[in-house]
């Protein structure tokens, strides 16, 4: 009785990361597709003057628009990977579970755009650092969570 029970946590666990994985491409897609209705490249609009404001940006490279002419071969195998560990959760941790969900849901919504658009569209301006994204976001938070998990689980020191 307490195996069906553990199988009915692990499977609503399972939905949970994959809806959260779902809400954060949908709500990055939402977002992007919205702000090409209504700006040009180069174009937005400030939420905090000077600080940080709203711009569209079309990012033909991966992270910060480095490697503009990096093969979709490449990312493809990058995001199966992830998609790979987003399934095959059994053993994971919660927080590798969340980790691999960031990652994937991330990676998943950059590809879709480059494989829609041919490139990234990136919104998010705090004019000291490139303009990004939601799903990049997700994919840096997610890489944290994994190096904070490795960090916690060789340190002697509680954490």
């Amino acid at each position: 009785m307490s195996k069906q029970t553990g199988e009915i946590k692990t499977d609503s666990q399972r939905v949970f990361y994959l809806l959260l994985s779902l809400a954060i491409f949908l709500v990055d897609q939402l977002i992007k597709y919205l702000l090409s209705l209504f700006f040009l490249p180069g174009e937005g609009f400030p939420i905090i003057n000077k600080i940080f404001h709203i711009t569209l940006v079309f990012n033909k490279g991966i992270a910060f628009g480095l490697f503009p002419n990096l093969p979709l071969s490449i990312l493809v195998i990058g995001i199966a990977v992830f998609m790979f560990f987003l399934f095959i959760q059994n053993g994971f941790n919660k927080l590798r579970k969340l980790a691999f969900s960031l990652i994937g849901a991330g990676a998943l919504s950059n590809f879709f755009d480059r494989i829609k658009w041919g490139y990234v569209v990136d919104y998010l301006d705090f004019r000291i650092w490139p303009v990004f994204n939601l799903a990049d976001s997700s994919i840096t938070i997610g890489i944290a969570l994994l190096f904070w998990g490795l960090i916690k689980k060789n340190s002697k020191i509680k954490i």
